[in-house]
């Protein structure tokens, strides 16, 4: 059986390999809870951290630290999501780091001179208004080698979390238009207290996440989405409790399951049947019927054909102001 640690090393050594992300190809410095990392970062902190401040203790020491390992632990997450991560040379009002960390265009100057001085991080894009995308860098070979084992650590602590999340944030509340909002939240906490004793890549809590607009968000998020595979074959080559996983991928999956529902067989290339009959590009054949065909009631029904036509109202409004 190969190991956590093997594994994420084999995978850091493929994203090393791999081509650059493309400069738009970017995620933001975000809060990355170090509980769970234990002592992973420690003689390298302790090496950089005068390098950072001249403080040894006190209140400006502890800030810089944490900062200092929230952004060690950013860049070797985006490395495994094969982006780049941007910093801003000044945190923008509101930011969630600047407000929690007390991030300023001192300390981050602080920070970045210290990383790359080290030759753990360098820059690939300076910023420019132009294009309107901020500097932003990668982690070096030096620093993804040694701490790609990152990859296997828990994210979050599965005893303390909220499985609802509205604009970003926990949310403990009712969803006013969300009637079977508590039986999500169940849902939710059954299946993280399942998968707790379990050991994969990115380990977090999944949890579902609605915004202000009714009816148009309530996906199901969670860490381990965030890792490449496309680009990079990286998720499908991690380990679920110390060995291989698969992810099935079901052609046209909403088609071949109400077929097998109602045992009638498809053909190979259902959406592109319905395309060469009607005329309509396969998208959005595809759009139509799974939109409609995840109504659970009349009301449900209603409210996908209202979506559609809403869609494509906008659609329609677009391309005229093209032509």
């Amino acid at each position: 059986m190969t190991t956590e640690r093997d594994n994420a090393k084999h995978l850091a050594s493929i994203i090393l390999g791999a081509d650059k992300p493309h400069y738009t190809t970017t995620s933001s410095l975000r809060y990355l809870s170090t509980r769970m990392v234990g002592n992973v970062f420690k003689d390298l902190v302790e090496e950089l951290m005068p390098s950072v401040i001249l403080h040894k203790k006190g209140k400006a020491y502890d800030e810089h630290k944490a900062l200092l390992e929230l952004f060690l632990l950013n860049l070797i997450s985006v490395a495994f999501s094969h982006e780049r991560l941007t910093i801003q040379s000044t945190p923008r009002s509101g930011d969630k780091i600047a407000d929690r960390f007390g991030l300023d265009q001192r300390k981050t100057k602080r920070l970045v001179d210290a990383l790359t001085s080290h030759g753990l991080m360098v820059r690939e894009f300076t910023g420019n208004r132009n294009v309107k995308v901020a500097s932003n860098y990668m982690p070096t070979e030096k620093l993804l080698a040694a701490y790609a084992e990152y990859l296997y650590l828990d994210c979050s602590d599965f005893s303390q979390y909220e499985p609802i999340r509205l604009n970003g944030a926990e949310h403990t509340e009712d969803i006013p238009w969300h009637v079977n909002l508590e039986r999500d939240r169940e849902v939710l906490r059954q299946y993280n207290a399942f998968m707790s004793s379990h050991k994969w890549a990115k380990k977090d809590v999944t949890y579902r996440s609605f915004n202000d607009t009714p009816f148009a968000a309530g996906r199901v998020h969670t860490s381990y989405q965030t890792i490449v595979n496309r680009r990079v074959p990286i998720r499908k080559n991690t380990l679920l409790d110390g060995e291989p996983i698969a992810e099935p991928d079901f052609s046209a999956n909403h088609l071949t399951l109400l077929s097998m529902i109602f045992d009638k067989p498809l053909p190979d290339s259902p959406y592109d049947m319905i395309s060469d009959e009607t005329g309509l590009p396969k998208q959005t054949i595809k759009t139509v019927l799974v939109r409609l065909m995840g109504a659970r009631n009349e009301q449900g029904w209603s409210q996908a054909k209202f979506t559609l036509l809403k869609s494509e109202y906008q659609l329609s409004n677009k391309h005229s102001e093209l032509i």
